[in-house]
């Protein structure tokens, strides 16, 4: 049995990734241009300013997005943490649990719609409330596509949260009890809890990318 799940992998990751590397060392159309050029693709687009500017974007878009997945659900697992109600806890708990489950396909078809320039809610909003004047097309006008790519995702739940985290964060009894101010002994426990939890910190944002 466990040389499917392998075989799905070498099928359908390995294959397509190994074609790719081979066709760019040739001018291929799909069809019947194939000729072996070694390096002049990757030279050309080297020698491409809107290469260097996309690359840019895409890192910024990586940066952004590690930081946001990694910070956000700490800082909500610390929050859970802390609620004194058990009720309170429990009920926020699953508040937030909400968007984790939602698969990412239908995400990014709600923030589609939400960002249509048309019929989209976030424009819809904007023209109920009299800022028809900040109504944009969101995913096309290149001075904020960008940024609103960025949001895609929002609240950035996923990752820390759905591992658990929230649970396990805590300020040990041993470290609170030896500070008298409350504020010091907070932090005390936060550092505590986050170097306890650095590996899942780096799994996190590395799978974030």
């Amino acid at each position: 049995m466990i040389l499917v799940p392998f075989g799905l992998l070498a099928v359908f990751g390995v294959y397509p990734f190994l074609e790719g590397l081979i066709r760019s060392f040739f001018r291929y159309n799909g069809g019947k241009i194939n000729v072996f050029v070694g390096l002049d693709n990757y030279f050309a687009i080297a020698a491409d300013p809107l290469f260097w500017k996309s690359v840019g974007h895409v890192l910024l878009l990586t940066f952004f997005g590690m930081v946001m997945q990694t910070v956000v659900p700490l800082v909500t697992a610390w929050l859970v943490h802390h609620f004194t109600s058990e009720k309170l806890k429990y009920a926020y708990r699953i508040l937030v649990m909400v968007p984790t489950v939602v698969p990412t396909a239908v995400v990014f078809l709600v923030w589609r719609s939400m960002l249509d320039p048309t019929t989209g809610a976030i424009n819809y909003f904007l023209r109920s409330v009299g800022l028809g004047d900040l109504a944009l097309n969101w995913l096309q006008d290149p001075n904020v596509a960008l940024y609103a790519l960025m949001v895609v995702g929002l609240p950035w739940l996923n990752g820390l949260y759905s591992s658990g985290l929230p649970v396990r964060i805590s300020c040990p009894v041993r470290i609170t009890a030896a500070s008298t101010d409350s504020g010091k002994s907070v932090a005390s426990g936060v550092s505590f809890s986050i170097c306890t939890r650095t590996p899942s910190l780096l799994v996190c944002a590395l799978a974030s990318i």
